[in-house]
């Protein structure tokens, strides 16, 4: 196969002549561990006839309670072998008789790079191990398979190694997208590429302990390609880009993975292992912390039935929706600490639902920074620099006015004297004079005004005009039913409908006023929806989502009467 193969060494830019090499294979050769497995196949019943036993007591509760013929004693992976004992002479003993195989078969051990661990928590043992005379090593940590091993059973240390790749091809990543000005759907879709896969590495098996140093990179790279300050609250950074937490990418893969061992081969190592832990789990003879997060897992996500079967179970299925389940908790708590927050009082005026904004994309880059600073308190006006330098809330006024209000995002856009001439030319009328309403005062205003107010904004107000241009009963519910997602996208900043109430009497051609309404707040200050319909045979209560109050009660007149008042109070 190799006939007229020759090889050629360069070395600081000179390079030898060509010559001939009869020995191993060439370098990236896939027969090379191919080879490997085929010449060391022997070397496990090797030892087991020198009378090396292993973790005998590990199998021999293996062999108790599942009835199953079991022997731990070495683990194989390409080139990489891993000897295990219980004790120190068993261990010598078997990198004795390891030596000898060696030595048969002239294979060569690099000693340099031979390592051996002991899992305790006690102290560290001082003894010593020999093969061919050379002393390995002894560490508190090794690295097997890319997962960083600790002698005391934690992968805090894997966990850092992780982060630590991660972060060299974040950055490296970060170069391209600076280089060539990427869009952002494309630079999320590197992260997920390049870093996700590096960064949650072996998940399966570490995910059950604390991840907020892996969602710390995560959070790095959005703070970092959007010039965002560090100290900007996540939720802010979450709802922005719409972007989800990394635990529930490792949450999933753990389940996946506990799905796939439950319908694995029964006589494969891991799944004998996973048997026999979790039997040993559920006796509570040990306390596994791996299985109480999948059972956590499962319950947060109302699973827990399919915990205590764990029979015929689908991994894809069961998979996605942990994912799904996940995800919603997820805006759920987000939603919470939004509104929970003291520096998300204006960012809960005009964020409502959870998802990547279309600025985003749509805008220069220039243009995204500052407009994204301007939204997630990335800026120096005083309600911010006030905060840095301990100034009471209340006492943050404008320094552009003398009207001493809190200098806040909603004061410099609506209410700032001094910035009147910039907000005529770049806000149109009609919304100056909706939006300008002051946040603090209550007026009131009559049924003619509203209806004005829908006149003048037909066009985005579909929903409430179709309404009121409809004399069908049922075509008004629909209509109302769709009000709130369309008030909610057109006024986010702007005032409230509340107590809009109209009562028409039996018989009567013209609609009576009843109680003028009673609030025009800010939406900023209204932090809880409300969403209920009721429609019964004397009135129509309609509240939807974005609104405080919109009542409508009618009394049963005939169709005609209905169709002459709605043209009149038009």
């Amino acid at each position: 196969m190799y006939m007229g193969i020759k090889l050629m060494i360069k070395i600081n830019g000179m390079s030898t002549d060509f010559f001939t090499c009869n020995v191993g294979v060439r370098q990236g050769e896939n027969l090379s561990p191919f080879l490997l497995a085929l010449y060391i196949n022997d070397l496990e019943y090797f030892l087991q006839e020198k009378g090396i036993i292993g973790l005998q007591s590990i199998t021999n509760s293996i062999e108790e309670e599942l009835m199953l013929y079991l022997k731990l004693l070495i683990l194989l992976y390409a080139d990489d072998t891993v000897i295990m004992a219980e004790s120190a002479d068993d261990l010598q003993y078997a990198l004795n008789e390891f030596f000898i195989y060696c030595t048969q078969w002239k294979l060569n051990v690099n000693v340099d790079k031979t390592k051996f661990l002991i899992f305790s928590k006690g102290p560290l043992m001082k003894r010593q191990f020999y093969y061919n005379g050379g002393v390995i090593e002894n560490v508190k940590e090794f690295k097997y398979l890319g997962i960083i091993f600790s002698r005391s059973g934690s992968f805090c240390k894997a966990k850092k190694h992780l982060c630590e790749q991660a972060q060299k091809a974040m950055y490296g990543i970060i170069r391209k997208i600076r280089l060539f000005d990427l869009p952002i759907s494309c630079q999320f879709d590197l992260f997920d590429k390049v870093v996700l896969p590096v960064l949650i590495y072996g998940c399966e098996i570490w995910g059950y302990e604390n991840l907020q140093v892996v969602e710390r990179i995560h959070l790095k790279f959005l703070k970092h390609i959007f010039q965002m300050k560090s100290s900007t609250p996540s939720f802010m950074v979450y709802g922005e880009t719409g972007r989800f937490p990394i635990y529930i990418n490792v949450y999933s893969r753990m389940i996946s993975y506990w799905a796939t061992l439950l319908q694995g081969c029964d006589f494969k190592i891991v799944n004998v292992l996973h048997k026999f832990l979790h039997t040993q789990y559920l006796n509570g003879t040990v306390k596994n912390p791996w299985f109480e997060c999948i059972q956590r897992i499962l319950s947060m996500c109302g699973l827990s039935n399919i915990w205590n079967q764990q029979k015929n179970i689908n991994g894809k299925w069961i998979t996605n929706i942990v994912k799904q389940r996940l995800q919603d908790q997820f805006i759920q708590t987000w939603s919470s600490d939004m509104f929970n927050s003291s520096k998300g009082k204006i960012y809960r005026t005009f964020k409502i639902d959870f998802g990547p904004e279309k600025y985003l994309e749509k805008l220069s880059k220039k243009f995204r920074a500052n407009f994204l600073k301007f939204r997630t308190t990335n800026h120096r006006l005083p309600i911010e620099t006030g905060r840095w330098i301990g100034i009471p809330y209340n006492e943050r006024f404008c320094v552009l006015c003398n009207e001493s209000k809190i200098a806040d995002e909603f004061h410099y856009i609506l209410e700032c004297s001094t910035l009147s001439n910039i907000r005529k030319e770049y806000l149109h009328k009609k919304e100056m004079s909706t939006d300008s309403v002051k946040k603090s005062k209550v007026k009131k205003t009559t049924i003619s005004d509203k209806r004005h107010l829908v006149s003048t904004t037909k066009r985005k107000f579909q929903p409430l005009a179709e309404y009121l241009d409809t004399a069908d009963k049922h075509k008004k519910r629909d209509h109302l039913q769709s009000l709130g997602s369309a008030l909610k996208d057109v006024l986010p900043n702007a005032c409230l409908f509340k107590g809009l109430q109209v009562q028409t009497k039996q018989g009567s051609e013209q609609t009576q006023r009843s109680n003028e309404e009673q609030v025009l707040r800010s939406s900023r200050e209204n932090s809880h929806d409300k969403e209920t319909q009721i429609d019964n045979q004397n009135g129509l209560q309609v509240q939807t989502k974005g609104l405080e109050q919109v009542v409508c009660s009618k009394t049963a007149n005939s169709q005609n009467e209905e169709d002459h008042n709605d043209t009149q109070n038009e």
